[in-house]
C-alpha cells in the first residue's frame, strides 16, 4: 500500500479447528489508498508437488536397491553439476567428470565407440542402451548396462537425460541376469509411485504399479488380460486400437512411442483426462521380450492452468471497470467545475475554477491515455504534481 505496487505471494492459513489451506494471493493497488485482492486454494497443488519431490526421492532409493549407479546429463549429453553415483563409482571428482569427462574412466577401447552411440542417440532424442567397460574406483574393471532416457518439457522439448549403470559383470548374459533377479524387477514395478504397467509378449497385462492401479481401478480382472481389453473398458474408440497398433509396433521393432498430452474422455467414468504416455520395449525376468508402458496424469495440472487463465481474465476485468468509473469520475468533476465557474462573481474565482477544471480534465486525459496502451503494465509511472499541470 505504501509503495502503490502489485504483489503476488502463497502462504499457509491455519483453521482453529486444526484444518489448513495453502493460499495464492494477489494484491492490487486502487484508488484511495487501498487493495484490490484475489485468492484460491492452492492446498491441491501443494500436496501434488511434495508428493513428486517424495516420488522423486522413492526412485532414487529403488535405482540404489538393484544395485545401480543414477546420473544424469543436459540436453546436449553433457554431464554437469554433481553427480554423486557417479563418483562414487568411478573415484572421479567433479571438475573430472564434467562434459565428457566421464569417458575417461571408460576402457581404451570402449571409450570412442561410447561416445559415438551416445552422441547418435542424443541426436536422434532416442534411449540409449549400451554396454562397456569401466574402471571402478578401486581400480578394477567392470562390465556394465547402461539405459538412458531422454526426458521432455511440457513443450515436447529435451530438458535433460537421465541415466543408470548396472553392474553386468557376474553375468554371461543380460537376459540371464534379469531372470535371477525376477522377485525385485516384480517388486520395483509394483511399489513404483509413477505410473507403469508391463504387458508381455502376447500383449498380456504383467505388472502394474501402484502409480497406475488407480487408472485400471475398474479393470477386474487386470494381471493376465490382454490389453486390448483392459483399455477398451477405460477409452473410446479410435483411441483404443491405434494404442494397441503402437504396442504390437514397439514389440516388434523396438522403436519406443510417445504421445504428448493426450486428451480423452473416459468410456468408464464421467470425465476427461489428459496424459503424457512413452512406450518401450524391454526384457523380461523370464528371456522374453515385453512392453512397457509410462504415463504421467496431466488433468489436475491443466485444471488449473484454466483456472488461473479465468482468474487472469477476471482481473482483467475488473481493472477495466475500475479504470472505467476513475475516467467518468474525472470528467464528471471537472464539469461540475466549469458548470460552477459560471455563476462565479469576481474573475479570481471564475479563473480559480478554469483552472482546477482544466487541471482535473488533464488528468483524466493522462489516465485515459495511459490505460489505451496495452503494455502499460510493462511502462514507466510517472507522478504529475497538479501545479506542473
Amino acid at each position: 500500500m505504501r509503495d502503490s505496487r502489485s504483489v503476488a505471494l502463497e502462504h499457509r492459513y491455519d483453521f482453529p479447528d486444526g484444518r489448513y489451506s495453502w493460499l495464492d494471493m494477489r494484491a492490487y493497488p486502487i484508488e484511495g489508498g487501498g487493495l484490490a485482492i484475489f485468492f484460491r486454494d492452492v492446498t491441491e497443488r501443494r500436496a501434488s508437488e511434495l508428493g513428486h519431490r517424495e516420488s522423486e526421492a522413492r526412485f532414487r532409493a529403488a535405482i540404489d536397491a538393484t544395485d545401480g549407479i543414477l546420473w544424469t546429463n543436459d540436453a546436449e549429453g553433457r554431464m554437469v553439476g554433481e553427480q554423486p553415483g557417479w563418483a562414487r563409482l568411478t573415484g572421479q571428482t567433479m571438475a573430472e567428470y564434467q562434459g565428457y569427462g566421464w569417458a575417461t574412466a571408460v576402457h581404451p577401447d570402449d571409450a570412442q565407440p561410447t561416445i559415438i552411440a551416445w552422441n547418435a542417440a542424443v541426436s536422434s532424442r532416442q534411449p540409449f542402451i549400451f554396454e562397456h567397460r569401466l574402471k571402478r574406483h578401486d581400480g578394477a574393471w567392470r562390465r556394465f548396462a547402461i539405459r538412458a532416457i531422454p526426458v521432455a518439457d511440457d513443450a515436447g522439448e529435451i530438458r535433460e537425460w537421465v541415466g543408470v549403470h548396472h553392474d553386468i559383470t557376474e553375468a554371461t548374459d543380460t537376459r540371464v541376469q534379469l531372470a535371477g533377479n525376477a522377485a525385485t524387477f516384480e517388486s520395483l514395478v509394483r511399489g513404483n509411485p509413477f505410473g507403469i504397467y508391463v504387458v508381455d509378449n502376447a500383449l498380456r497385462v504383467m505388472e502394474v504399479s501402484a502409480g497406475a492401479a488407480k487408472a485400471f481401478r475398474n479393470v477386474d480382472p487386470l494381471i493376465g488380460r490382454d490389453i486390448g481389453e483392459a483399455l477398451r473398458v477405460l477409452w473410446p474408440e479410435p483411441f483404443v486400437s491405434q494404442a494397441i497398433t503402437q504396442f504390437r509396433q514397439t514389440l516388434e521393432t523396438g522403436v519406443p512411442y510417445v504421445s504428448h498430452g493426450m486428451i480423452e474422455t473416459r468410456a468408464d467414468i464421467d470425465a476427461t483426462e489428459a496424459h503424457d504416455w512413452r512406450i518401450e520395449r524391454i526384457a523380461l525376468p523370464d528371456g522374453s521380450d515385453g512392453v512397457v508402458c509410462y504415463f504421467y496424469d496431466l488433468s489436475d495440472r491443466m485444471k488449473l492452468e484454466e483456472e488461473l487463465r479465468q482468474a487472469l481474465a477476471d482481473k482483467e476485468l475488473l481493472t477495466r471497470e475500475v479504470e472505467h468509473r476513475v475516467q467518468n469520475s474525472l470528467t464528471i468533476v471537472g464539469s461540475l467545475l466549469m458548470l460552477q465557474r459560471t455563476s462565479a462573481v469576481t474573475t479570481e474565482t471564475k479563473n480559480a475554477l478554469a483552472a482546477a477544471s482544466s487541471r482535473v480534465l488533464a488528468i483524466g486525459e493522462v489516465h485515459r491515455r495511459l490505460h489505451q496502451n496495452q503494455n502499460v503494465g510493462n511502462g514507466r509511472i510517472w507522478r504529475v504534481s497538479a501545479a506542473a499541470l
